[in-house]
């Protein structure tokens, strides 16, 4: 083939709506684009608007319908300019909550890590609109995650998480506080929320803090991830997520072309986080998607052994993340249970199943809605936090203490 895009004039399935949204996202783009773009908007303009805010990615629709100069009307068109002016609305205002954090934050003396979110769509997208986000990431020690919540109520912010039965049981990383602009803040004392996910893993919330890079957001100086952190936490989240939306690639690819790691030491981080086959799924998908700079040998070293890449391969081939449309498929539970050890994986699938059986006898759809609803007491919460302070001294995030 020469790389030029072929689309039918009716375009119906999501496998030809993947490929037009990975044309879009390719840099640079493929031969032809502008043609066939305009010959899928006259015909499928509302399918492919819709399969683009499923993946995230309306935004470089947008940009590419107007680059080429194409002409877009009707609802269509004004969802997507609608869309554009809300993120950048929920962008500025949370660079200006952020400001207000930290200037709560400063006299208690805790200067949070800032993940994702505006740092991702500042320093890694050519233009912060092209990515949208809902939330504002933040993260601290686990000796300073009780004064930061303190801190926050103190000024006058709603803390509005309830369920403080599930939030002990479950040993959750994350409350959430709403801020003065409106943004929900996510409060982390680890980068991965449940103790079942974490056990799995070795993601020290210490290390992370202690090689943490300040960075221009906006015009501010933040504290965020370095670099290898960065990339690695985007794999991660993505794949443990189900690693099937597209700005999920993108954020991958992004991160690789401004700030391109040094693959041994990303490969030896991710071994040390007990994260290899995880990363490798994100960084093959994105590659595959995308042509995300990566060298096949850093993904075989990942993944550790040809079975896995091979399994990622196969269900990959049937369901490749451009296709999805939000239902669950082999490829988005291999891309969570996927883990270095294979009694790990049966023990995260084994854990996966457990957890969508009481959601369905508790008559709770969303999983995250649950965190909501009032639950537990005074006690709980109190035991919760004592837990989170680590009393023994260890980072929450840090491997159990031998002995």
């Amino acid at each position: 083939m020469d790389g030029t895009l072929r689309w039918r004039s009716v375009v119906r399935t999501p496998q030809e709506l993947g490929e037009a949204l990975t044309a879009i996202l390719r840099d640079p783009p493929p031969p032809g684009l502008r043609p066939q773009l305009d010959w899928f908007l006259r015909d499928d303009a509302e399918q492919l608007a819709a399969h683009a805010v499923h993946h995230r990615v309306a935004p470089f629709l947008r940009r590419a319908i107007h680059e080429a100069r194409l002409s877009l009307a009707g609802e269509v068109a004004l969802a997507l300019e609608a869309s554009h002016a809300r993120f950048t609305a929920v962008h500025l205002m949370a660079l200006e909550d952020l400001s207000a954090v930290r200037e709560i934050l400063g006299p208690a003396g805790v200067e949070p890590l800032v993940i994702k979110g505006p740092v991702l769509a500042e320093r890694h997208y050519p233009s912060a609109d092209l990515r949208p986000y809902g939330d504002l990431d933040l993260i601290v020690a686990g000796h300073d995650f009780e004064r930061t919540i303190d801190a926050l109520e103190g000024a006058g912010l709603e803390l509005v998480d309830r369920n403080w039965e599930l939030i002990r049981t479950e040993g959750r990383a994350q409350l959430h506080v709403v801020l003065p602009h409106g943004t929900l803040a996510d409060i982390h004392w680890s980068v991965l929320n449940r103790r079942s996910v974490r056990d799995s893993f070795r993601v020290a919330t210490g290390e992370l803090l202690a090689r943490a890079e300040v960075v221009d957001v906006a015009g501010s100086q933040v504290r965020t991830l370095d670099p290898t952190d960065t990339l690695l936490h985007l794999c991660l989240h993505g794949t443990l997520s189900g690693g099937d939306r597209l700005i999920w690639c993108k954020d991958v690819e992004r991160v690789i072309a401004s700030e391109p790691p040094r693959w041994d030491e990303l490969v030896g981080r991710a071994r040390a986080w007990r994260a290899g086959p995880s990363v490798a799924i994100a960084l093959d998908r994105a590659r595959r998607t995308l042509d995300a700079g990566v060298p096949a040998e850093v993904i075989r070293a990942l993944y550790g052994s040809a079975l896995r890449g091979g399994i990622t391969w196969m269900v990959d081939r049937a369901r490749p993340p451009e296709r999805a449309v939000g239902t669950m498929n082999a490829a988005v539970l291999w891309s969570q249970v996927c883990r270095d050890r294979w009694g790990s994986t049966l023990q995260a699938l084994r854990g996966r199943a457990s957890r969508r059986s009481r959601n369905l006898l508790r008559g709770t759809g969303q999983e995250g809605a649950a965190i909501f609803r009032p639950a537990g007491d005074e006690r709980d919460e109190r035991r919760y936090l004592d837990e989170v302070g680590g009393l023994d001294g260890r980072e929450p995030g840090d491997p159990p203490a031998s002995g």
